[in-house]
């Protein structure tokens, strides 16, 4: 997911911002990883 949203994110106009609700802290720590490394 986080792949397909920084390609989409490069190419189009909308949307400006996309925010997620994770449920714990431990959630976040694995999507900001997912995250960074699909941006790397």
């Amino acid at each position: 997911m986080a792949t397909v949203l920084h390609a989409h994110r490069g190419s189009a106009q909308f949307p400006e911002s996309v925010s997620f609700v994770v449920e714990r802290p431990e959630d976040q720590q694995v999507f900001e990883a997912a995250l960074q490394r699909a941006v790397a």
